[in-house]
């Protein structure tokens, strides 16, 4: 009956993707510093967690999908950080997927709701902007919260949200009176 021997505690060992995330807190922001909508092809809509199961299925890193949502018919909108517009291309591109570069969402071609098919071009136009609008704010409201700070900000520097908007997504501090 001697003293009992504790156990020796492993340390938990960062893996290298722990590592790459830390690291990047300590280098100067990147020329690239921002996000951008890749518009891909798709045969239908669907759900966003079966476009995130498809992505997935190709090998894509979902923590880099940071939104999903579907503009147009047969298109799907994934919103990224500018850093992975690269990789992202490499990989649909293996797969045979062809992105749409030339796709834009604020085009009032895209309304096809025959509501709409009375609307003057300038209301056709007015629509279309106020849909872009609407996703780009559902958007910020399911990006997780450190992320959306950065994405509000890009958003507002593209002009596609307000000042008033941008305020209400980012954190509000309380200033410590003496």
């Amino acid at each position: 009956r001697g003293i009992k021997k504790q156990p020796i505690k492993k340390r938990n060992i960062p893996s290298k993707r722990a590592k790459e995330i830390a690291a990047r807190h300590l280098t100067a922001v990147p020329e690239s510093q921002g996000f951008q909508f890749m518009y891909v092809p798709c045969r239908h809509r669907m759900t966003i967690k079966a476009m995130r199961q498809i992505l997935r299925t190709l090998r894509v890193d979902n923590s880099h999908i940071l939104d999903v949502h579907f503009p147009d018919r047969q298109v799907a909108a994934l919103l990224i950080h500018n850093d992975y517009a690269q990789s992202l291309t490499e990989i649909l591109e293996k797969e045979g997927i062809q992105v749409k570069k030339e796709f834009d969402p604020l085009d009032p071609s895209i309304l096809r709701d025959q509501k709409l098919a009375d609307l003057t071009d300038e209301e056709r136009f007015e629509k279309v902007q106020e849909l872009h609008h609407k996703n780009l704010l559902k958007a910020l409201q399911f990006i997780r919260t450190p992320v959306k700070f950065s994405v509000a900000r890009n958003f507002y520097k593209n002009s596609w949200i307000t000042a008033e908007e941008l305020a209400s997504f980012l954190p509000t501090y309380k200033t410590h009176e003496d």
